[in-house]
């Protein structure tokens, strides 16, 4: 199957390990032994004619392209006639032609990063009564209902590197490392990718990363300037915090929210602080700013209990992973909370401001529980099919104060939900629009998240592929769902080379600068 079938790199270890074994495996990647899919990208490298073909296929930085799912048109600038009838969107960001191509330009971003936020926790019949901000926020906001997980080997970093560049890991090493010298502490090659960060800084904006691990931790102190652009990167030494304390290599943070008989004992700062840090850092200027925080917790293995031990779990015999997972729903609440309210209560929504919250991966939890979970029984790809699917919610402030359930909020601008399959790749595409950033025709792939068009999202570690009511395996297309789906051999040879040319453009350098020169 890999030698005739499947010839993506993210596929070799696996088909390596199972024919040869997993030491001989690991002596061909030591001695660097030629495989198919290296001979395959120097193939397409040296026909640079058939690569700007297929760039051009699939670039949806155009007019006019046609979608291979359905084979319907599409174009770069959205109206509000084509929008899904579940979104609505205040007439007053449109001008007169309804395009939602720039109704956010000025505005200052929040997006958001959130460590392990399954979409399951909204929708099972176990924490139905949990989540009270996030319910009342999703009411005023749109909720991407069918948001599903792209990453591979790197797992966080790769879902941030499909946010802020539009392109799909490689799903076998990290962006971060791969050109690094560590000896040299720089990039053996300075990388040309177009990302967020950089649109963002050529419109004078102030674009800021914020993280509470330390700075080196997957490489970002020298991938965030060096690859994505940021100007500024503030990581766990950036957060001084005086009552916090060494022992056994674990850092004891209590002064944000716990006491010393509750408190929260992690490697890294309280994302309630991350919060804080970014409340201030909207108003720190007097341009539009640009803030990409990642939260941490809950971190596997979870074993923090914010408040509860939700003792009525125990009733659903899951396995204890997963009974810890589902005690983070609180902490979960508490920290999107407050991003928009402070400590004391205080309503801090900034109606200038854009937030885009979306979870990086899934959880980890083993098939089995979902079923027990959902209380029906499901085949195992569909359980994968849930593990992937992830929280992800656009929204946008106004100035007019509203009551929901007891909670003072700002009412949304834009709000309803989105049905169709979507995934970190469309936030990329989506933002540069909604925006209005000019990339001087750089192409990007993903869909616009507002649209009616259809896609589809590539798991990199695994080659399972979601699309709208149905899901299959690209290393088995008998693993599908639901069973009686038929996967049509078009479309599969579309997303087999799409994922080829993706892996040519974030792995070889300066490959899509050129492309993108050649191809006006």
């Amino acid at each position: 199957m890999y030698l005739k079938d499947l010839t993506i790199k993210a596929v070799k270890s696996t088909y390596g390990i199972q024919n040869f074994g997993v030491y001989p495996f690991y002596l061909t990647i030591l001695f660097k032994f030629t495989s198919i899919p290296e001979l395959l990208v120097k193939s397409k490298k040296n026909n640079f004619t058939e690569l700007s073909k297929e760039y051009i296929l699939y670039n949806k930085n155009a007019l006019r392209y046609t979608n291979f799912i359905n084979n319907k048109e599409y174009g770069n600038d959205l109206v509000y006639s084509k929008m899904p009838k579940s979104i609505r969107i205040d007439s007053s960001l449109f001008n007169a032609d309804k395009s939602l191509n720039g109704i956010f330009a000025g505005k200052n971003l929040v997006l958001v990063q959130m460590e392990s936020m399954s979409r399951f926790l909204l929708d099972i019949p176990a924490l139905k009564n949990e989540f009270p901000f996030i319910r009342v926020l999703l009411e005023e906001s749109v909720d991407f209902t069918e948001f599903y997980s792209s990453v591979g080997l790197g797992v966080s970093s790769d879902a941030e590197i499909t946010t802020l560049t539009g392109l799909y890991p490689t799903g076998y090493n990290s962006l971060y490392w791969s050109n690094f010298n560590y000896f040299e502490k720089r990039y053996k090659i300075k990388m040309d990718l177009a990302t967020l960060p950089k649109h963002f800084n050529n419109h004078g904006y102030n674009t800021k990363a914020i993280h509470g691990d330390y700075k080196r931790f997957y490489n970002r102190e020298f991938a965030y300037p060096d690859i994505m652009g940021f100007q500024k990167f503030f990581g766990l030494e950036d957060f001084p915090d005086k009552k916090a304390s060494k022992r056994d290599g674990i850092i004891e943070m209590f002064s944000y929210e716990y006491s010393c008989d509750k408190h929260h004992i992690t490697p890294w700062i309280s994302d309630y602080q991350l919060a804080d840090k970014v409340r201030n850092e909207i108003n720190t200027f007097n341009k539009p700013t640009f803030l990409f925080p990642i939260t941490m917790m809950p971190h596997t293995p979870f074993e923090f209990y914010p408040k509860k031990d939700k003792a009525y779990i125990e009733e659903y015999d899951l396995k204890e992973l997963t009974k810890k997972y589902l005690r983070f729903s609180d902490y979960y609440d508490e920290v999107i909370k407050r991003f928009f309210i402070d400590e004391n209560d205080n309503l801090m929504i900034d109606s200038n401001t854009v937030y885009l919250f979306y979870g990086d991966h899934g959880c980890g939890i083993k098939n089995g529980d979902i079923s027990k979970l959902f209380q029906r029984k499901l085949s195992l790809i569909e359980e994968r099919k849930i593990l992937q699917q992830l929280v992800c919610f656009l929204y946008v402030p106004g100035s007019k104060e509203i009551i929901k359930n007891g909670t003072i909020i700002k009412e949304g601008l834009v709000k309803g939900k989105q049905n169709l399959v979507r995934g970190h790749m469309d936030i990329y595409r989506s933002l540069i629009e909604l925006f209005g950033l000019i990339t001087n025709k750089d192409a990007y792939f993903g869909v616009h998240l507002l649209s009616n068009e259809p896609t589809f999202v590539l798991d990199n570690k695994l080659q399972d592929v979601i699309m709208d009511q149905s899901m299959f395996s690209m290393r088995n297309r008998k693993i599908k769902f639901p069973k009686y789906n038929v996967i049509d051999d078009k479309i599969f040879e579309n997303i087999k080379k799409f994922k080829i040319l993706n892996d040519i453009l974030i792995e070889e350098n300066g490959v899509q600068k050129e492309l993108d020169s050649t191809c006006q």
